[in-house]
């Protein structure tokens, strides 16, 4: 854990005593709130409009209530000990290998988990919750290797291995998608996000915080499959309802 992420889950513990999915005082999580992420991970890929590929999109639910506060306080470095209750939870509940693939065939011999990229700002404050969420994903599904080079990804690995490569890189463009629509959505992410590693004979999994229209997600997934790799699924924190997607986050 980096000094700024300790200071501010210890700055948590300190002065904000309070439900991080409800506010209620006196508990940092209270039962509710807790049960709301008792799962099943869900696959919602009939949902985001604009997520072409046909692969599976696991989450953990909607972006609402509870979950929703989580997510919020933790992207905003409010409540980083709800990065940690939401890994935690999604990494218990997440389907195993084979079903999570969608049952892929051949079985994937090198898997790489690969998270949605994040502006530099966001990344040297510590805030790059996706990636912190890519780590905890490579931890749980095997031999955690980390890496955002072009080396590591070259070397062989064991069936057994799981890397977190953080591998996209964003080209310009808007930092947020907060407020855009569909369309906009999609035009922000078209050819705006680039692969800084050589993926053939990989299979990827891409990591998101929110699947929202899916813009994000095709984007991710248009680079990887441009670099080589197959991806096999898309694993997220919640998504957005059909409903109200104008007012996402």
């Amino acid at each position: 854990m980096s000094e700024q992420n300790f200071s501010r889950s210890a700055a948590s513990l300190l002065f904000d005593y309070r439900c991080m999915g409800c506010g209620l005082w006196d508990c940092p999580l209270c039962e509710s709130c807790a049960l709301s992420l008792a799962g099943p991970m869900k696959n919602v890929r009939a949902i985001p409009p604009a997520l072409r590929s046909e692969v599976p999109v696991w989450t953990m639910g909607e972006y609402a209530g509870p979950l929703r506060s989580m997510i919020v306080s933790w992207k905003n470095g409010a409540r980083m000990d709800a990065g940690q209750v939401l890994m935690d939870a999604s990494c218990r509940l997440l389907p195993p290998v084979p079903r999570l693939l969608n049952d892929a065939t051949p079985p994937p011999h090198q898997l790489a988990i690969v998270p949605a990229p994040s502006g530099f700002v966001r990344s040297w404050r510590g805030l790059f919750v996706v990636g912190l969420f890519s780590d905890c994903l490579a931890r749980t599904l095997g031999n955690h290797v980390k890496t955002e080079h072009h080396d590591t990804l070259c070397r062989s690995v064991t069936a057994s291995e799981i890397v977190s490569a953080h591998v996209l890189r964003r080209r310009g463009g808007p930092a947020h998608q907060r407020g855009s629509g569909l369309r906009d959505r999609q035009r922000n992410r078209s050819h705006r996000l680039r692969c800084v590693a050589d993926l053939r004979d990989w299979d990827v999994v891409i990591c998101d915080d929110v699947v929202t229209t899916g813009a994000t997600a095709q984007a991710c997934i248009d680079s990887v499959t441009g670099a080589g790799g197959r991806v096999r699924a898309v694993v997220a924190l919640a998504h957005v309802p059909a409903i109200g997607r104008g007012r996402d986050e």
